[in-house]
């Protein structure tokens, strides 16, 4: 569909002014198809993050992070302790990063003024 959108600008270029208000169109269609495909991305990435079971939780809750400021300009800022020991193996990674992501997906729905925000991570 993006592809397509920047095709029909491309012949839209140079063309009759009669055709000119089809480009809004055709540039809208092209910024929410790119919108649609990082979304798809984003998700699919949250179903099983790579970085949890290559680096752990840690590294992926702070590649999470890093993923909310790109798409919304909001900081958070994950501290840990120095040595974080896991126990439990990827399953309780998993589990402990899928709620970090729900605290932050709250944060980020209920928040409407940029905000900064800390997310805290300690072994007992």
């Amino acid at each position: 569909m993006r592809m397509q959108a920047r095709a029909l600008r491309g012949r839209l270029d140079g063309r009759d002014a009669e055709l000119e208000h089809i480009r809004p169109i055709a540039e809208e269609l092209a910024e929410l198809s790119a919108s649609a495909l990082t979304d798809l991305r984003l998700l699919v990435f949250e179903l099983r993050p790579l970085d949890l079971a290559e680096h752990g939780l840690v590294a992926a809750v702070h590649a999470h992070a890093e993923s909310v400021r790109v798409r919304t300009g909001l900081v958070i800022d994950v501290v840990t302790a120095d040595e974080l020991r896991m126990t439990g193996g990827l399953d309780v990674q998993e589990d402990l990063y899928r709620i970090v992501c729900e605290a932050v997906h709250n944060v980020v729905k209920h928040a409407r003024a940029p905000v900064r925000g800390a997310c805290s991570t300690r072994s007992r």
